[in-house]
């Protein structure tokens, strides 16, 4: 196992694991996006691994999002760099990589999971975008969302701000199977344990065909958002305002009601 403080890492065989560890809410932060993207480049140059599994420690969450205060947009564009470095590493990969959900998956958390090619959740899982609520969007969501969901789809989960059930999520195609509260690890061993059966090289060589052209669309519109985020959108009184008030625990103050 790879010594990390705000995650854990190993590889075994053709498996690796990555585990955010910060519960109760493995809220993302600068930290923990290094250690991430360390992670998945150790992966990237282990060709043997087929299955990357990525899960949250502790009962509550899968992930909450990212840190509230590294939104301010004195620090969005370090906070944005570091995050989608990581989603663009994370896409990259040759390898096939799962989310197991269970509990909270909001904000930056659910950007995670749904960048992953397979996404296991509980049936207590809830997916959310939040960001609006505090006076900003979610890139990677909005530039993924559309294409999976349908744009009227994306645009009412993102601008709405409230969270799906697994059973929704599962519905509107951006959970591949929703399992029982407390069988998740087994339902991932045992997603594990069938695509271990395949040839590595094919098994990569399909998830290539099968996803390429979605995520060369992919990255070319997250570019488009993360423009449209640091240009605009951090310009905005209302973007500071939302993040401050959240910080302060208030209602925020809009000036663009």
């Amino acid at each position: 196992m790879d010594s990390f403080s705000r995650i854990t890492f190993q590889i075994e065989q053709r498996t690796a694991r990555l585990v955010l560890n910060q519960p109760p809410l493995n809220i993302l932060n600068a930290e923990m996006f290094d250690e991430i993207s360390a992670a998945l480049d150790r992966l990237q140059a282990s060709p043997e691994v087929s299955v990357l599994l990525i899960t949250g420690a502790g009962p509550k969450a899968f992930c909450a999002g990212v840190e509230v205060g590294i939104h301010r947009p004195n620090v969005a564009y370090v906070m944005l760099t570091k995050f989608h470095s990581v989603m663009r590493r994370l896409l990259n990969l040759s390898c096939i990589s799962i989310a197991g959900v269970h509990g909270h998956a909001l904000g930056g958390g659910c950007e995670v999971a749904i960048c992953c090619d397979y996404v296991i959740a509980t049936e207590n899982a809830r997916f959310g975008q939040p960001e609006i609520n505090v006076g900003c969007f979610p890139p990677i969501a909005a530039a993924l969302c559309p294409s999976v969901m349908g744009a009227k789809r994306a645009l009412d989960f993102i601008a709405g701000g409230e969270p799906l059930s697994a059973r929704q999520a599962w519905e509107c195609g951006l959970v591949t199977r929703v399992v029982p509260d407390g069988e998740l690890e087994s339902s991932l061993a045992a997603l594990v344990q069938q695509l271990s059966t395949k040839s590595a090289a094919v098994l990569r060589l399909t998830r290539k065909a099968v996803l390429m052209e979605e995520h060369e669309a992919f990255m070319a519109a997250l570019a488009r958002r993360e423009s449209l985020y640091l240009d605009q959108l951090v310009k905005l009184a209302d973007a500071a305002e939302g993040i401050e008030a959240f910080l302060e625990k208030r209602q925020p103050n809009w000036q663009h009601r």
